[in-house]
């Protein structure tokens, strides 16, 4: 395969905007639905103010993924600059959003290859970040794809829950459920199991979850 590639991933990856710039890496940003505003993540309205709107706002937030149309106007515009086009994609287990940019691509003849990372946010940009270093490197794109799926059975991601409400509103747990825990302090800490995400165990106090945390890390860290 031709090392004339572009390398193109969406908003739910949270690839920072400085790598984003530097290694012109293309994103499809996600919608934003905040009450009756829409926007366009990362476009219309930045990570901070999404953030805080969780926390302040008291209107409804949801999101949505880019539709095939969305991902097929990307790719054409990409492809009239470029050979071949890696997107690496959210996993098909969170979000329709791989399913989608799949759809897309099969307009385009063997001139895309989407690998879904059964990944989010920060397990996306480890991958994206080490693509695009490869690619620098002039790394041709048939070595690089075996190097990916490698990372991606080594990837581990621990999600640390220090307030129970936003798992509430997601409708993530229950009420009941919410009450109790708060109560009790309980944190949840979650993991990814290929490519969903499922509760790994539950402790007392935010102290307590980053060090039952770090004890998972360090055991991973022993088994590579």
């Amino acid at each position: 395969m031709t090392n004339s590639y572009t390398i193109i991933i969406d908003s739910v990856s949270d690839f920072p905007k400085e790598l984003e710039e530097k290694y012109k890496v293309t994103i499809v940003p996600a919608r934003v639905i905040i009450g009756s505003e829409d926007f366009l993540d990362r476009v219309g309205i930045t990570r901070e103010k999404f953030l805080h709107e969780i926390v302040h706002s008291k209107e409804k937030i949801t999101t949505s993924q880019p539709s095939p149309k969305d991902f097929h106007d990307v790719f054409s515009k990409t492809l009239e600059e470029t050979d071949h086009i890696l997107y690496l994609g959210v996993s098909h287990k969170l979000s329709a959003t791989f399913q989608n940019a799949s759809i897309a691509s099969k307009k385009f003849k063997g001139k895309i290859t989407c690998i879904d990372t059964l990944s989010v946010s920060l397990g996306i940009t480890v991958i994206a970040h080490h693509a695009t270093l490869r690619r620098e490197q002039g790394m041709e794109l048939s070595p690089l794809i075996e190097e990916i799926n490698e990372m991606m059975k080594n990837t581990k991601i621990y999600i640390l829950v220090e307030e129970l409400k936003y798992l509430l509103r997601g409708g993530r747990i229950g009420r009941a459920r919410h009450v109790i825990g708060s109560l009790l302090n309980m944190k949840p800490l979650l993991h990814f199991v290929e490519g969903e995400i499922d509760a790994l165990k539950s402790v007392r106090g935010v102290e307590a979850g980053y060090e039952a945390m770090i004890e998972e890390v360090t055991r991973d860290a022993q088994e590579f």
